[in-house]
């Protein structure tokens, strides 16, 4: 295969004039990023993300806890303890993360008067045990605040999605893996996101590529340098198409931005890893908990509302969000949360319900109905003798 171009031409550093700085800021108007670059050193007042950088504390050492590992390790299943809701059962896995997501939309909150970090707080108050009929394993079915950082929300979307998309992968005779990447810059994130975005589409309707294009599922993620302080954008399509030249893309993509060529395309052999590899940036595209509060503030604010994953082509009617694997219609529901959690201590069944939870093991149907039957019986006992034993939480039993 012939190699790839080493050295990309960039773009004149010629500023654009001041009054379409704030056009520029916005993502309305398209220049290549060194043009953009030079223009928001040298306008008035300073750049978009310093204004950001300004508007929340310095950064906030978070606290510490054993049970936290970083985002893209899995977590061991853990016991959880009495009397402990389901909610804070979630928040000791997650907790670092959960951290750093609460301060990101508390500082954001007091912006807009927003109600994000008392949506995060109720996230999973209510819980219930339920088992898969078609598969017999345990599930927890809760509420959900649906935040893009809350990391609860995040670990069911990221299931989701990597069903989905391996399904649909499946389905494609020669699938591929395209990266496109952004040259490094200045420019405010926003900015990036907008142009990074208008560039793909431009991409996907040259003449030349529209075999490549057929159909696919791109994810957007972003990864943060550290010494020289600048986001990097950049996006991972799965795609449906043909075999096209890496050189030809990159030319391409070269055309299209001005002043980025590096791509990256390759043949997908291991369809679950490769939809696992690019789920996780459906629901958050980068770690909070790898950045300092100030620059995760700014990607909680900037990313607000915008579109992180999208389908297009022969993939358009893929529905991502959409539970594939244990659908609705197959959950039976057994208890309330608290019920099981806290009878487990004295109670065989409750016992066996909750190692199934955590050994990910199915459990037989009546083992389910051998609980609910003593469970009854035991709700009878605790209106006949209100005083012996404490009932289950009223508000989050069914």
């Amino acid at each position: 295969m012939p190699p790839q171009p080493t050295a990309c031409p960039t773009a004149p550093q010629t500023p654009l004039p001041t009054d379409q700085c704030d056009k520029l800021r916005a993502g309305d108007v398209a220049v290549p990023y060194e043009t953009a670059t030079a223009s928001l050193e040298t306008a008035e007042p300073d750049s978009l993300l310093d204004t950001q950088l300004t508007e929340c504390p310095p950064n906030r050492e978070l606290a510490s806890n054993p049970t936290d590992n970083t985002d893209s390790q899995q977590r061991p299943p853990r016991r959880p303890k009495k009397n402990q809701s389901y909610a804070e059962y979630r928040r000791s896995v997650y907790w670092q993360s959960y951290q750093r997501a609460s301060e990101a939309y508390s500082l954001l909150d007091n912006v807009d008067e927003g109600t994000r970090f008392h949506r995060l707080e109720e996230c999973g108050s209510f819980a219930w045990f339920v088992r898969d009929n078609e598969s017999g394993r345990i599930f927890v079915e809760s509420n959900s605040c649906g935040l893009r950082w809350c990391p609860m929300c995040a670990a069911h979307v990221r299931r989701t999605t990597t069903a989905n998309a391996a399904d649909w992968i499946k389905r494609i005779p020669r699938p591929k893996f395209l990266t496109l990447t952004l040259k490094h810059t200045n420019a405010p994130l926003g900015h990036q996101v907008t142009h990074l975005y208008r560039y793909f589409a431009l991409l996907r309707k040259r003449k030349e590529l529209l075999p490549l294009f057929r159909g696919g599922i791109w994810f957007f993620q972003i990864k943060f340098n550290d010494e020289f302080q600048q986001f990097h954008p950049h996006l991972h399509i799965l795609l449906d198409g043909e075999r096209t030249s890496r050189v030809l893309i990159s030319e391409l993509w070269l055309s299209v931005t001005g002043d980025s060529c590096v791509i990256d395309i390759r043949a997908i052999w291991d369809v679950d890893k490769a939809a696992a590899e690019v789920a996780r940036y459906a629901a958050t595209p980068c770690s909070l908990v790898q950045l300092d509060l100030p620059w995760a503030y700014a990607v909680v604010k900037e990313l607000e509302g915008r579109k992180l994953c999208g389908t297009f082509g022969s993939a358009r009617n893929v529905h991502l969000r959409q539970d594939i694997e244990h659908p609705k219609e197959s959950r039976h529901r057994i208890a309330a949360w608290s019920t099981v959690v806290n009878l487990a201590a004295e109670n065989k069944t409750a016992q066996m319900i909750l190692e199934a939870l955590r050994n990910r093991e199915p459990i037989d149907e009546a083992v389910v109905n051998q609980f609910t039957n003593e469970f009854e019986v035991g709700m009878a006992a605790i209106c006949l003798h209100p005083m012996t034993h404490p009932p289950p939480d009223p508000m989050l039993f069914p």
